[in-house]
């Protein structure tokens, strides 16, 4: 990163057992930079701003062994770095792992900081399954005292994960954070360190371990023309790379959440979907690797007449729902591996139908359901990952199952038809802690359970199948409120639609159509408008869709053929739909 203070001192301390260096100008070998990874193994990358131009040919850069890269996106409040626009879809596209850093500036309010770099992502498309965390680049004082450097910090950190979900990287080097701060303890955060010079990198005594590497600002890279530019390294394999960008993908990214019922991304990325059997037991699969291919059926158990519901904890342990007997139980994956042996009854008695979950903006799960009278009831983890809260009550006569989504800014939104079928909605308050009345949409009567999808600038946008049997949606408007209703797609539905968003931002809804095939519409372009849609190959379905996010970002469908057994098409590397592939499973319900 080119910023006055990491350009103006070279270190050449050298952990003791390392020795040797690389000198600025010089490009790495894998002997001499490996020697202090955990295991012997680094993968290289690179992190670019301004300063390299908005010409940067990323699909060269990757060719040359850097799969890896930072953008730089915003500095303080009103500064957008000028060439993120053009490098943050470009890595993407061209298959390396991205991430976008924050020129941290103490002089300035952390949290508004927060919110301007998530904005300035999402303005682009977001975070994808599979992006790296977000950066705060922290190197100059401002001229502040470090109590106020390390308090504004730690607003802008708390800022940044509440709206993507993810855990923020922090760059810094060891003047900076020990000479300057004093070696605060931000252990919870991974480290970039900056280090130019030994062949080891020399930690602040705050940290233990480093994730990601700048050793050296003048390395020459293909596809970079503007001449020397910033080389780092990641601590440990590819693979590990690709899993570690996973982690928390389901329920992550700048106003994204996870949008499907019955499938969801493990920490790794992996993709796992439930479904049930004809015995009214839970059965999962999953894939054996991030985008690769899947295990076969397992059981998990339990008996349900209701289907299952599925959500990623703040740490990706998945944490699967259903209702019995008016009754919600649950069963989670173990933090060491495995499942849970067994189902935790959550009490309540009265609830019917298939619960909502989401993830709150500080990664609590909070589950909401109908009631045996209608009304909307929710439960909530009272800690990331903890305990639950008793049932409370948020009143409403629901004629739907819920539908749920978070905005741009964190708070949680609920969606469910009532008494009149038509639209009505209630939200978090900006304290969080307290809820809105119910308001309605007025317009046309709808049927079935809507569906809510984050546009890419953080809009909410809810879909649900019409009385006239056919799609519709409405959406936030920048600046505030609701669009009218909109006929979405010139083809009949038969149930509810899902919604996934593409890698680079922009939404895409399925659905059953009344000739029993699948279709979709997708918007043209993040944030925009709606093309009338078309069939998705030949395939009958047997029930409603849903759609996961691969690692890497192409969507994947699935959906419950006549027969019993499981089916999915998906996007494919370059463009196009896979033709239809049958998962088997002899199930009853999905």
């Amino acid at each position: 990163m080119r910023a006055q203070l990491l350009l103006t001192i070279v270190l050449s301390v050298a952990v003791a057992g390392c020795a040797g260096g690389v000198g600025n100008g010089s490009d790495e070998t894998t002997a001499s930079l490996t020697k202090c990874s955990d295991n012997g193994q680094v993968v290289y990358g690179v992190d670019v701003s301004g300063y390299q131009g908005s010409n940067i040919n990323w699909s060269s850069v990757k060719a040359a062994g850097r799969v890896f890269a930072f953008a730089k996106a915003t500095e303080g409040t009103g500064f957008i770095d000028s060439s993120f626009a053009h490098n943050w879809p470009g890595m993407r596209n061209a298959g390396v792992l991205r991430g976008a850093y924050h020129f941290f500036r103490p002089g300035t309010d952390g949290a508004a900081q927060g919110d301007y770099f998530v904005d300035q992502i999402n303005a682009q498309g977001g975070l994808a399954a599979g992006d790296l965390p977000p950066v705060a680049d922290v190197e100059v004082s401002d001229n502040v005292s470090a109590a106020t450097v390390i308090a504004r910090l730690h607003a802008f950190l708390d800022r940044v994960q509440a709206r993507t979900g993810r855990v923020p990287l922090i760059y810094s080097a060891n003047f900076f954070w020990g000479d300057y701060l004093g070696n605060p303890d931000f252990s919870g955060y991974p480290l970039w360190v900056a280090n130019y010079g030994p062949s080891c990198p020399y930690l602040p005594n705050a940290f233990t371990d480093w994730k990601f590497w700048q050793y050296s600002d003048n390395v020459t890279v293909s596809g970079i023309t503007s001449g020397g530019v910033d080389g780092d390294m990641f601590n440990g394999t590819l693979d590990q790379l690709v899993a570690w960008a996973g982690g928390g993908t389901g329920s992550g990214g700048g106003g994204t959440f996870q949008m499907s019922r019955r499938v969801a991304n493990n920490a790794d990325g992996r993709l796992e979907l439930f479904a049930r059997a004809p015995d009214n037991a839970i059965w999962h699969d999953w894939q054996d690797s991030p985008n690769g291919s899947w295990d076969g059926w397992n059981q998990l158990g339990g008996v349900t007449p209701n289907n299952p519901v599925v959500a990623a904890n703040a740490d990706g342990r998945l944490e699967v729902f259903t209702i019995v007997n008016g009754h919600l139980y649950h069963t989670f994956q173990l933090p060491g591996g495995g499942w849970y042996d067994g189902w935790v009854d959550s009490g309540n008695g009265n609830l019917t139908g298939e619960p909502a979950i989401i993830a709150n903006a500080d990664g609590r799960l909070e589950v909401f359901a109908r009631d045996t009278g209608g009304a909307l009831v929710h439960a909530w983890q009272t800690a990331p990952n903890g305990n639950w809260s008793d049932w409370a009550s948020l009143g409403g006569v629901l004629h739907s199952d819920p539908g749920v989504g978070r905005n741009g800014d964190g708070r949680v939104e609920v969606f469910a038809l009532g008494s009149d079928d038509r639209l009505f909605h209630i939200w978090q308050n900006s304290d969080i802690a307290t809820w809105s009345d119910w308001a309605g949409f007025g317009g046309i009567t709808l049927q079935g359970t809507p569906h809510v999808g984050p546009n890419a600038d953080g809009r909410l946008e809810v879909f649900v199948t019409g009385s006239d049997d056919k799609l519709h949606h409405i959406a936030q408007i920048p600046g505030g409120g609701w669009s009218g209703w909109i006929d979405l797609g010139s083809f009949g539905v038969i149930g509810a639609p899902a919604v996934g968003r593409n890698s680079d931002g922009r939404l895409e809804v399925f659905a059953r159509g009344s000739d029993g095939g699948l279709w979709h519409a997708w918007q043209n372009a993040a944030n925009g408008d709606w093309t009338t849609g078309e069939k998705l190959g030949d395939a009958q379905l047997a029930s409603d869709p849903d759609v996961g996010a691969n690692a890497d970002g192409r969507l994947e469908v699935f959906w419950l053929a006549p027969g019993g057994n499981l089916e999915t098409t998906f996007q494919q590397v370059g463009g196009g739909w896979f033709s239809v592939v049958d998962f088997g499973g002899n199930l009853s319900a999905f």
